[in-house]
């Protein structure tokens, strides 16, 4: 579905990014874990073309997409809820909503009513907030907006920067549900995440960056059960 090839990247001088590849089947969950500046947030920057590749390759059903424009990755399925939720705050839930529909709605509401019905199914809460502008809401459910939003483009694959960052357990709780359903739904899903255990729980596999380079892949059971990433990651 997705595959990262041999990428690399910098910020300026500095090299962020030093040749790492990721591979994500059609369907799976993969998590990315790794400390604060290890790369995690450029690559997924990286796949929806708001950084730009150095070298190497990213392809989506074997079509190279690497550099090339957000909005055209967007069309070609791929949805990024970036880190920080970017809410519109002087529009409403259901306007926020709307906005990821731009790829591909065309004049009339084709279909729009019946994805805007998927996402309140799997947040209610969005459904009781429907006129209330985003500044006003809290941070949890901001969140379900930014996320619901990105379902509203139909992604073929969703890319999630630290979805759980700033919420109660109780919210982190409700957005880890609502993630096990998206996978259910067909949807492929790139996590990364700061809570590493919640990430590994739900995740098929999952994949380590350090100092931009991939320096260990395996089954998510298997790295949870991994004496380094308990100790560095899992507090273990």
């Amino acid at each position: 579905m997705l595959n990262l090839t041999n990428i690399s990247t910098s910020y300026g001088p500095t090299q962020v990014l030093d040749g790492i590849s990721i591979n994500v089947e059609e369907g799976e969950l993969i998590t990315l874990i790794g400390s604060n500046g290890a790369g995690k947030t450029t690559t997924l920057r990286v796949i929806s073309g708001l950084q730009k590749v150095q070298g190497g390759n990213v392809t989506l059903l074997g079509e190279n997409i690497e550099n090339k424009a957000a909005e055209d990755i967007v069309r070609k399925g791929i949805a990024h809820v970036p880190e920080g939720r970017r809410v519109f705050p002087g529009l409403t839930v259901r306007e926020n909503l709307e906005l990821g529909t731009i790829a591909w709605r065309t004049k009339g509401k084709q279909s729009y009513e019946e994805e805007l019905e998927k996402v309140y199914h799997l947040f209610p809460k969005l459904k009781q907030r429907d006129n209330q502008l985003g500044w006003s809401m809290s941070g949890g459910e901001q969140q379900m907006v930014a996320i619901g939003r990105a379902l509203m483009a139909k992604p073929k694959v969703l890319l999630l920067d630290e979805p759980s960052l700033g919420l109660s357990p109780v919210l982190v709780d409700q957005v880890f549900n609502a993630l096990e359903e998206i996978k259910k739904q067909g949807i492929t899903i790139l996590l990364v995440e700061q809570n590493a255990s919640m990430a590994l729980e739900i995740a098929d596999r999952g994949y380590v960056i350090a100092h931009g380079k991939i320096v260990l892949e395996d089954q998510a059971s298997n790295l949870m059960s991994n004496p380094e990433v308990k100790a560095a990651y899992l507090g273990g």
